[in-house]
């Protein structure tokens, strides 16, 4: 018999026609290296019955990887009679097997069968090639005891190294863990012997170091806290008499993700006032919804100056004081809101009344217009000034053109916009009259003067109150 190795791909396992090859003997075993360990393997002839006219071989095969081996052994009776399949056997890692093979040879007049054994591995393929041969019918089986006997033998000297020759079958780590966390390893091992951990810096400093037990399980290891990745080898090593194993992980420790702190808010819900027209000295009731913790109500002038101020109160109410004012004048109410760093603010108007005496017609003298009605100072760059004596409903209000534009154009207005009177301001005219609404009671409006501007049309507001009679 003559064995004869190849490598062929893994995923090619059917059968392939060969040459049949002269026995002999003496061909030592095949080996199949591998980047697992290696695979060694004979098939060795023990005997012929030339009664039953079978030949008896005996398959020696020994795994020394970390992979399962299948073995597959059939008789090729091509051309005559076909493939004849044989039980596949499957070895464990680290194991060795002894098989014995009865192969029936037929009639003389038939050609001769090509015994085949098939040997697959971890991406690799070996195979063994032998024809029958005949012996003299009184040496058929006469060795047979001995010979198996001695296969035995050596086969449990090769099982028994196998199974206590130390070595590492698996080691489970992550590749990538948090700075100062603690990770699960996971590890398997075969053979006698004893076996501990080591985590170390990659310039071999050690960081920490304990023993495992038994052959298999997991152990925890708390990685050092950094500011930065920093880079660690773990290495479970250890061994026996009869050898040593190590093995290596790398793992690489990022820090922690910092939680951004949340930036606190403060909201204001609400911000009203009982009365948008107060007279001039009369309080002003404020009232509010907000979460913040501190701050302040103000009554703020046209020039930003506070005239009354009031602290932020639970109850979410505030009284302010409006004023003595020589004319109707606007206000805000100005709401400061605070927790802890952050702030908020809200605002909303208010008209003051003059505290100057009302007249019934001012500005009319027996139904005939003034030579001269007084006016405040334009507030601003408005180009137009208000009277200074309260207006009536029903009388009529005298707006002083102080600051001529062309095409300019004046509007009495409600406060959501809707025009009530309006007026051309013609060239060289001093003033316009627009008739005020009756009301019932002080009623807020706004003057609006329009005109036509390089940027486009500009507006100029001014409030106003529109008094009861």
């Amino acid at each position: 018999m003559r064995s004869l190795p190849a490598l062929l791909p893994a995923r090619d396992r059917s059968p392939v026609p060969a040459p049949i090859a002269p026995a002999n003997p003496r061909t030592p075993g095949s080996l199949l290296a591998m980047p697992s360990g290696c695979v060694a393997t004979e098939l060795r002839p023990l005997g012929y019955d030339a009664r039953r006219r079978a030949a008896t071989y005996e398959l020696l095969l020994a795994n020394d990887s970390v992979s399962p081996v299948a073995a597959y052994a059939y008789v090729d009776g091509r051309p005559s009679g076909g493939m004849v399949s044989w039980n596949a056997l499957t070895i464990a890692p680290f194991a060795a097997i002894a098989v014995t093979l009865e192969i029936a040879l037929g009639d003389k007049a038939r050609p001769a069968r090509r015994v085949v054994v098939e040997v697959h591995a971890d991406m690799a393929q070996l195979t063994l090639d032998a024809t029958p041969h005949e012996v003299a019918p009184d040496t058929t089986f006469r060795h047979r005891g001995w010979a198996v006997a001695a296969v035995l033998a050596v086969l449990a000297i090769v099982g028994s190294f196998a199974l206590v020759r130390p070595h590492i079958v698996a080691l489970g780590a992550p590749q990538r863990a948090a700075a100062g966390s603690r990770i699960d390893v996971a590890y398997a091992t075969t053979g006698a012997g004893s076996w501990n951990y080591r985590l170390q810096t990659p310039d071999g400093m050690q960081l920490r170091a304990g023993a495992l037990d038994g052959r298999a399980g997991a152990f925890d290891v708390d990685l050092p806290a950094s500011g930065t990745p920093q880079s660690y080898d773990l290495l479970v090593m250890g061994g026996g008499r009869l050898g040593s194993d190590m093995r290596t992980a790398h793992i690489v420790a990022y820090p922690a993700a910092r939680r951004a702190q949340a930036t606190p808010t403060v909201t204001i819900g609400a911000l009203n006032v009982a009365r948008e027209i107060v007279q001039s000295g009369a309080p002003i009731i404020a009232t509010y919804r907000t979460d913040a913790t501190s701050g302040s109500v103000q009554l703020v002038d046209g020039g930003g100056a506070v005239v009354s101020e009031a602290p932020l109160s639970s109850r979410g109410t505030a009284t302010l004081v409006a004023p003595n004012v020589q004319r109707d004048e606007e206000f805000d109410v100005v709401l400061n809101a605070r927790r802890g760093p952050a702030t908020a603010q809200s605002s909303l108007g208010v008209v003051v009344r003059s505290s100057a005496p009302l007249y019934a017609d001012p500005g009319q003298t027996n139904g005939t217009r003034p030579l001269q009605v007084a006016h405040d100072p334009p507030q601003g760059d408005a180009p137009f000034a208000l009277p200074s004596a309260p207006i009536v409903g029903g009388g009529p209000i005298d707006i002083a053109i102080v600051n001529p534009r062309e095409h300019m154009r004046i509007t009495l207005a409600t406060e959501n916009g809707t025009e009530l009177a309006s007026a051309n301001v013609e060239p060289g005219r001093p003033s316009i009259q627009l008739d005020a609404p009756a009301v019932s009671q002080d009623t807020k409006y706004l003057i609006e003067a329009a005109y036509p501007s390089a940027i486009g049309e500009e507006t100029v507001i001014r409030p106003i109150v529109v008094h009861r009679r």
